[in-house]
């Protein structure tokens, strides 16, 4: 990354690939090209960079109340009141460090002191140090380099003629004779940081809706570059419903072109969820079906509308790791097989067999788990266990060979007859007897006699 200032173009936060090929943090642009000729810089954007720490700070609220912001570069949490709940400090590191890889944020300085500005100086001197007792501050901040200091390029120079490299021999020399030298700000600072003074801070607070807007650095037409934009963009949100105990059930997703105009992706999750993992599956089923209108330069997402989120439902055997599985299934069986591809069987208040049934919307609800027999309504009539699971589309004629009904092998009647009159309001009366019958092979069928043409007929078959 490049920055602009008095004398040119120097290089800023440079990547491991540049590192490793001998460019430094504050190297000029011309000498970073002398060592590495196929170097590509980016100009800094500090717009950009200021959106990035908001949705880092909104992200970073799930952890602690109390977030400020410390632009161009860092975040102060507050974590004291939040250790306990998260199991420990190293237990909260972790779960930070994590959230921010699945941001695409990586080494990541993270230090912990008992004053605001402690563990700040501590961040940016690249020192990851965990200091909990303020008796240790003075040892500890002794050690970073004055560069830490907030002052100007002046007073920097006077402390560089004077000698002056650590924060110990500052703190070592009178602070009357440092006010006068270098003014008030600079004993100020000190102060606050050894805890000898209070810092207040102003808290970052988060905005009502969720919007957000994430850049690529080139048009990207394959799926693993906006997967990883929606795998930071999903984590932004959930991180968002999770502070406010909401959820979502689906949402639009606004991706930008070089030259074409903006698409639009619809989601659909199946129920109410704020979990980010399920968002990531939808969307990438989405990415497989669909092929892009055109290169993608940057994927926005405004919410303004949210759902309440409700808790699961729970049993003596519950699996926290299935939960919401069924919903999540239908939803990617949508998404990937069209809205039209999937339905789901209801019920209907008819005696006939095949009236007795329509489709409808899938349910999350596995259909197995409900009465495929509607007795309670008077659809049916019948024990539930003479119904087979598999209905023909039209009953088909059976012969008869020996006074048998004849489908494949001769069928022999089990149990006594059910008897099914219905239908005479409509013009489409029936009037059969049905019976389950088996063949010498073993296999089960749901046959029935018209009562009024004595015919047989083959209406479904047993597992």
């Amino acid at each position: 990354m490049l920055e602009r200032r008095a004398g040119g173009d120097w290089v800023r936060a440079p990547n491991a690939t540049a590192q490793a090929l001998g460019v430094q943090e504050g190297m000029k642009h011309a000498a970073a090209l002398a060592r590495a000729g196929a170097l590509h810089g980016l100009r800094r954007q500090p717009a950009r960079e200021r959106e990035t720490l908001e949705a880092l700070a909104e992200w970073s609220l799930q952890f602690t109340a109390l977030v400020s912001l410390e632009p161009p570069d860092a975040l102060v949490l507050e974590i004291g009141g939040s250790l306990r709940y998260f199991g420990g400090l190293p237990a909260l590191r972790r779960r930070l460090d994590a959230g921010l890889a699945e941001q695409g944020f990586t080494a990541p300085q993270l230090a912990c002191a008992p004053t605001p500005l402690a563990a700040l100086w501590q961040a940016r001197a690249g020192r990851d140090e965990t200091v909990l007792d303020a008796a240790a501050l003075p040892e500890v901040l002794g050690r970073l380099p004055v560069t830490v200091l907030p002052l100007a390029d002046k007073a920097r120079a006077s402390l560089e003629a004077l000698g002056l490299r650590r924060l110990s021999e500052l703190l070592a020399l009178p602070s009357s004779g440092l006010a006068r030298r270098f003014g008030p700000v600079l004993g100020q600072s000190l102060a606050r940081a050894l805890g000898q003074a209070p810092d207040p801070r102003p808290g970052f607070e988060a905005p009502a809706c969720f919007v957000r807007r994430l850049e690529l650095g080139w048009p990207a037409s394959d799926g693993e570059a906006l997967l990883f934009l929606g795998r930071r963009l999903f984590a932004e949100l959930a991180a968002f419903l999770d502070r406010r105990g909401l959820a979502v059930q689906a949402l639009c997703l606004e991706l930008e072109h070089d030259r074409d105009p903006p698409s639009r992706r619809a989601l659909g999750f199946g129920q109410a969820t704020a979990c980010a993992q399920a968002m990531l599956l939808i969307w990438r089923e989405e990415l497989a079906r669909q092929a892009l209108p055109a290169p993608v330069t940057a994927m926005g997402l405004r919410l303004r509308e949210f759902c309440e989120r409700q808790a699961p439902p729970r049993d003596l055997f519950d699996d926290p790791a299935r939960r919401g599985e069924p919903a999540l299934w239908l939803a990617r069986m949508r998404t990937r097989l069209g809205e039209a591809a999937l339905g789901g069987l209801d019920c209907v208040a008819d005696h006939r067999p095949e009236r007795a049934w329509r489709r409808g919307e899938p349910d999350a609800a596995l259909p197995g788990m409900r009465d495929a027999s509607p007795n309670a309504d008077g659809a049916a009539s019948g024990p539930a266990e003479t119904r087979p699971g598999w209905l023909l589309a039209e009953p088909e004629p059976l012969p008869l060979r020996e006074e048998r009904p004849w489908h494949g092998e001769a069928l022999f009647l089990e149990g006594r007859a059910e008897r099914i009159e219905s239908g005479w309001w409509d013009g489409e009366p029936v009037r059969r007897d049905y019976y389950r019958a088996a063949g010498p092979s073993g296999r089960h069928y749901w046959i029935y006699q018209d009562r009024q043409s004595l015919a047989w007929f083959l209406h479904g078959l047993f597992a």
